[in-house]
């Protein structure tokens, strides 16, 4: 998967903040929600080590991305497919 290690870290990235917002805006926006982001992004080690690995080398993207192969596609829909079960769950909590 090194071919696409740029891509795969902004997929997952791009994950986690969906699941994170579906969750802070489920029951509606109001400026709770504004501060929970804040503190999310300057407070939790892991997700900023996550976001900081998606902007790394942000501009090799469309170069991996121009040159996918099945295999790597494959790779990209599994990760994908694993984020699934949390984004319906976070849809489906309270």
């Amino acid at each position: 998967m090194t071919g696409i290690k740029e891509t795969t870290e902004a997929l997952i990235a791009f994950n986690e903040i969906t699941v994170f917002l579906i969750t802070r805006f489920k029951d509606g926006v109001d400026f709770s929600d504004f501060a929970a982001i804040w503190n999310k992004i300057t407070e939790d080690e892991e997700f900023k080590t996550i976001l900081g690995k998606a902007y790394d080398n942000i501009g090799k993207r469309p170069e991996e991305v121009a040159d996918i192969d099945f295999k790597e596609g494959v790779d990209l829909g599994s990760i994908q497919l694993k984020y699934l079960p949390k984004i319906l769950q976070a849809l489906k909590s309270k």
